[in-house]
């Protein structure tokens, strides 16, 4: 299914980065290629080896961040549950439709009953669904960065071609934009996203190599490892 609700730890102790890092550059495609002695760990730990290694953010750009002022005023605190909610571009891409909110509303209230967990951090490219889950879930706190224009968001352009090129101006804001979302996605204790997105899938990896452990997370649109995201 799509949903899990275990939080393993990975075998072995933890992650031997340092080590993986250094065969990542060896390998064509490196994503595809898990070296012999890395193979009992799976290509999941491959990948969140190589995500560690490529995902590092200098110290220049952290500090434009300003992240822990940016949680202060969200009242960002765990336990909290983090759902990124994609829309338009982002739908339902294995069944080609898009997921309605009653599936989001359903999947929070389940994970919030769970795990006893009261807040939600929402990152998503339509502004009204913050506002929507808001209203539908009057027991739960929603919380989301408020410091950027979402309707910059709006479209069928993916980010990832959106920040191809000259990060300055409106390009450049978005990126600390959705570099603050995927930081604070990644520090949650429980993910709610869609595995057909890029970015679900980075907020699932960046969880994992914060808790050191598989986190709970529910996919609305398909599995975490579906074939076609393998190559």
């Amino acid at each position: 299914g799509n949903c899990s609700s275990r939080s393993d730890s990975f075998p072995d102790g933890g992650f031997p980065f340092q080590q993986a890092a250094g065969l990542i550059a060896t390998l064509d495609p490196y994503h595809a290629n898990v070296p012999e002695q890395f193979a009992h760990k799976g290509v999941f730990f491959w990948r969140l080896a190589a995500m560690a290694y490529l995902f590092r953010v200098n110290d220049r750009f952290m500090r434009t961040l300003e992240i822990e002022r940016v949680k202060e005023s969200l009242g960002f605190r765990p336990p909290i549950i983090g759902m990124h909610a994609r829309s338009g571009h982002g739908h339902d891409h294995w069944h080609g439709q898009d997921i309605p909110l009653s599936a989001r509303v359903q999947a929070l209230r389940v994970v919030g009953e769970r795990y006893s967990i009261e807040r939600v951090f929402i990152a998503t490219n339509e502004p009204s669904m913050i506002k929507q889950l808001a209203a539908s879930l009057p027991n739960m706190e929603v919380i989301a960065l408020s410091e950027f224009n979402r309707e910059e968001l709006v479209g069928r352009q993916g980010m990832e071609t959106r920040l191809f090129g000259d990060l300055k101006g409106a390009a450049g804001e978005q990126a600390r934009f959705v570099m603050l979302d995927l930081l604070l996605l990644g520090e949650c204790d429980v993910l709610i996203g869609q595995m057909g997105s890029n970015l679900s899938r980075l907020a699932h990896m960046l969880i994992s190599r914060n808790r050191k452990s598989l986190p709970p997370f529910i996919s609305l649109d398909g599995p975490l490892l579906r074939p076609r995201l393998m190559a």
